[in-house]
């Protein structure tokens, strides 16, 4: 039975359904509870992961800004059709079934990373991404909007873009990105050679 194995404090258990947002467990930190259709428990990895490293990577607690750490949504301007706001892993599985991973960086990131024990890890839907920038750090620039408290209960995260895994309707150019500066979402090129890329926080679920 899952409630023999789970924990609301160990990074190797998953979490218990009883859990508390904020608790550390399944591979990372519970951020957001949420009933649509389903009832959905989110969890996100640590900040500062190592993106090059996708088994089970050193992460520092601290995002950074810098070409190590961003990553391309696409090599190659196509249209995917990963067009749910809510359900980023139904918009990654489309990638995974229907394109080659090593054209999708930030998809084959998170498709491959294995961490703390746990390999089911998808890049945010928009909706998703949004309910984890309430939670986090960054929101205590605004009080309004946050969900858990002013300071935030994820800590790590930037005043930078960080990526979903929503494309833009019908542009094979571009995809959606939240600004973790003042939570606005805007799309951004996939792949610029002026632009590296946005910065990805991958989630799990259960």
């Amino acid at each position: 039975e899952i409630q023999n194995i789970c924990s609301c404090s160990d990074l190797a258990k998953e979490c218990c359904a009883s859990c508390d947002v904020g608790s550390i467990c399944g591979g990372g930190t519970l951020f957001g509870k949420v009933e649509n259709g389903s009832q959905y428990n989110f969890v996100v990895i640590p900040a500062g992961c190592d993106k090059h490293n996708a088994n089970e990577p050193i992460c520092t607690g601290d995002d950074v800004w810098d070409d190590e750490s961003r990553i391309p949504w696409a090599l190659e301007h196509i249209i995917t059709n990963t067009n749910s706001n809510s359900d980023g892993l139904s918009n990654q599985n489309i990638i995974a079934s229907n394109y080659e991973l090593d054209q999708y960086p930030v998809f084959n990131y998170c498709s491959n990373l294995v961490l703390n024990g746990f390999d089911d890890w998808y890049l945010p839907a928009k909706d998703e991404l949004n309910i984890l920038f309430k939670a986090s750090n960054r929101c205590n620039i605004n009080e309004n909007l946050c969900s858990y408290g002013e300071n935030g209960i994820v800590s790590g995260f930037i005043d930078r873009e960080y990526w979903s895994s929503t494309e833009e309707d019908g542009n094979k150019q571009g995809a959606w990105a939240q600004d973790f500066n003042n939570g606005e979402q805007a799309t951004y090129f996939k792949i610029n050679q002026y632009f590296d890329g946005c910065l990805a926080c991958c989630i799990r679920r259960f």
